[in-house]
């Protein structure tokens, strides 16, 4: 499937919610690598997703380490392969990472980025949508 596809079903899940906002990203050079897709606030709470069409470009740790500053701030950061429907209905992990100061993924320690990239590679290898919170 292409990211295309998941990014339609992203769009129609999304419009299908009333008082929900939310914007696509428009990329260019003054867009902060690995920021996610798509970002809003539902019912008080800011998400941002990342749409992931399972046989192209993987999550990078770039793209993770930025939904690790969007959980660390109180918000939800979702993961949207093809199997995606609905983000109230995907499963829920809790993000374990401690990070500390570090606003940029390349400011982790050996240790931060190898823990960070464990994450990213099971992601990656299950291909399965999930919401971290």
């Amino acid at each position: 499937m292409r990211e295309q596809k998941v990014d339609s079903m992203i769009v129609k899940d999304l419009d299908s919610y009333q008082n929900l906002y939310w914007r696509k990203k428009q990329a260019n050079m003054y867009q902060p690598n690995g920021t996610a897709d798509y970002y809003g606030c539902y019912r008080g709470k800011y998400f941002s997703i990342e749409a992931k069409a399972g046989n192209g470009h993987p999550l990078s740790p770039a793209q993770l380490f930025d939904g690790y500053l969007v959980v660390h701030s109180g918000g939800i950061f979702i993961v949207a392969f093809p199997d995606y429907t609905t983000f109230v209905d995907i499963p829920r992990e809790k993000m374990k990472f401690e990070f500390g100061n570090a606003k940029k993924a390349n400011q982790l320690t050996k240790e931060q980025y190898a823990e960070l990239e464990v994450m990213f590679k099971r992601i990656n290898q299950e291909k399965r949508s999930i919401m971290f919170y």
